[in-house]
């Protein structure tokens, strides 16, 4: 696997600048490494999904070069290929439907339900093709990605209260799973394609 510093020197290469310029965000991209010292950290962000989260969290622009591209470009040069989260992934954690996560957060937090679906629809990422690349999002790592994408608290629109996000997406995925995995025992049973494990090739 190539360090952040290397995939730094080849946006150099690319879009000009410095090294330093780059390192923090190539380090952002490869940051499920600290979850996960397996390639399957892979999994994590370096896909179509990964790099339009980090996109959001990041910014349209990074050192006035796309951020989308740069994220591309990184993994393109890890993996040979820009594939889809679903490309990893083959199992499903999702029983429960939104509505009724909305039902139990009501219950336990107050409020109305409409005041948490939207949060319980990003931690389902109800938009994914297939219902079985949730299981990224139902483990510890996915959990602090969340709340680090919408913030350590959230405004209860019914109320005008703020509730803490992380406790919330803790019950969701307990209540799915009865228990919250971490990153790598989320992966650990997901077959892994030989493409996701090949040595980084740069012309840095």
């Amino acid at each position: 696997m190539a360090h952040p510093y290397f995939h730094a020197l080849a946006s150099v290469n690319r879009y000009g600048g410095q090294w330093t310029d780059y390192i923090a965000l190539h380090e952002r991209l490869d940051s499920s490494k600290a979850h996960y010292a397996h390639c399957k950290h892979r999994l994590a962000l370096h896909n179509t999904w990964g790099v339009s989260i980090l996109t959001q969290l990041l910014g349209p622009l990074w050192n006035a070069q796309p951020t989308a591209d740069l994220l591309e470009q990184h993994v393109c040069e890890d993996l040979g290929r820009y594939p889809l989260l679903s490309d990893y992934l083959s199992e499903t954690t999702q029983t429960i439907d939104s509505q009724t996560h909305s039902l139990l957060s009501t219950r336990r937090f107050g409020g109305q339900p409409t005041d948490y679906q939207d949060l319980h629809n990003v931690l389902d990422q109800l938009d994914w093709p297939e219902p079985q690349t949730r299981q990224l999002t139902h483990n510890s790592w996915g959990i602090y990605l969340i709340e680090v994408l919408y913030g350590s608290t959230f405004l209860r629109a019914s109320d005008q209260q703020r509730v803490p996000t992380r406790p919330l997406l803790e019950l969701h995925v307990s209540h799915e799973l009865g228990r919250i995995p971490t990153l790598a025992e989320a992966l650990a049973n997901c077959p892994l394609p030989r493409w996701a494990c090949r040595a980084t090739r740069l012309n840095a």
